[in-house]
């Protein structure tokens, strides 16, 4: 509804980006926990982690659909 329809392309490039980017740090903290010998832990921040990429997906799909009209 608001902004310039021209610019529609450039944010969904940035949308893709960020989700890309939260997809990466997802896959870091993974990487990361492996060296970790705390299993609590490791559990909790696994969890926090998919819970961010779930929201975060969540917010991707709200904002995809605003741009396709």
């Amino acid at each position: 509804q608001n902004g310039n329809p021209n610019a529609a392309s450039d944010m969904s490039v940035g949308l893709e980006m960020a989700m890309a980017g939260l997809r990466g740090a997802e896959r870091n903290v993974a990487i990361n926990l492996g060296s970790l010998k705390d299993e609590a832990y490791k559990l909790e921040a696994e969890s926090e982690a998919a819970s961010l990429v779930e929201s975060g997906g969540e917010q991707f799909e709200i904002c995809r659909k605003l741009l396709a009209g």
